[in-house]
């Protein structure tokens, strides 16, 4: 195996673990969520959110998603426009933008605006707050799953 497979392979293992870790929070965590009231949401949310942005699995897999496909594209460079390198650059590009981006700049605020609330007088629109996490969620799975899918056709084809 070339460098080049070897950097990919890496980004393929760290993309689709981390798209295991969105799904779960979207098939098991959100259904759980979704049935709750609006004291039971914060609370739960109020004690899983510090757990889950301390994680250092996140962190790991998050950056070895976006810099492993990025050491590849480095290391393949004399085949840049080639299947391989190009599926190899939409995989990164949909991780950065869609788990990367989006959790940069979209979830950690609403994190912190559930974060803030009274468990006991959680603010009158909550619902319309936990559905924006929730299609936050869909956003991060889908991109995570999309790129990870082209990690694993940009490994499979040859170069």
């Amino acid at each position: 195996m070339d460098d080049f497979s070897l950097a990919l392979a890496l980004g393929v293992l760290a993309s689709g673990l981390f798209s295991g870790i969105l799904a779960a929070v979207l098939f098991l965590l959100q259904r759980v969520l979704k049935g709750l009231d609006a004291r039971d949401f914060t609370r739960v949310m109020q004690g899983f959110l510090p757990l889950a942005r301390k994680a250092p699995i996140n962190l790991i897999l998050t950056l070895a998603s976006v810099l492993a496909p990025a050491a590849a594209l480095l290391l393949g460079r004399e085949d840049a426009g080639r299947l391989t390198w190009v599926l190899t650059l939409a995989g990164m590009l949909a991780f950065l933008v869609g788990p990367f981006l989006l959790s940069r700049y979209a979830a950690e605020p609403l994190y912190d605006v559930i974060l803030g609330w009274k468990v006991q007088s959680p603010p009158a629109d909550w619902g319309v707050v936990r559905e924006r996490y929730f299609r936050i969620n869909r956003l991060r799975t889908a991109s995570s799953w999309l790129a990870f899918l082209l990690l694993v056709l940009a490994l499979t084809l040859p170069r």
